[in-house]
């Protein structure tokens, strides 16, 4: 894709989109069936996927506290060497 077709896609309107009853995802609205979870057939399966699901928003919770931590650490450090001089 050309710079040209990057910025007509960044300025372009958003599509609309729904969450699906089923499994909570959110998918385009002019979609019939949920892609994420159309595919499953038993109550089963679909209880395995909305576990790995809430798994892996936890993993990415805890990516984003420990990255919080490292940019407070970096900024008290700076500060003490700024404080220093």
């Amino acid at each position: 894709m050309d710079i040209l077709g990057l910025l007509a896609k960044a300025f372009s309107k958003p599509k609309s989109t729904k969450a699906c009853d089923r499994c909570g995802l959110h998918s385009a609205e002019d979609e019939d069936d949920c892609p994420h979870c159309k595919d499953i057939s038993s109550e089963f399966e679909l209880n395995v996927f909305k576990e790995k699901i809430e798994l892996e928003k936890q993993a990415g919770g805890k990516l984003g506290q420990l990255f919080f931590m490292v940019a407070l650490m970096i900024g008290v450090l700076l500060l003490l060497s700024i404080l220093e001089n």
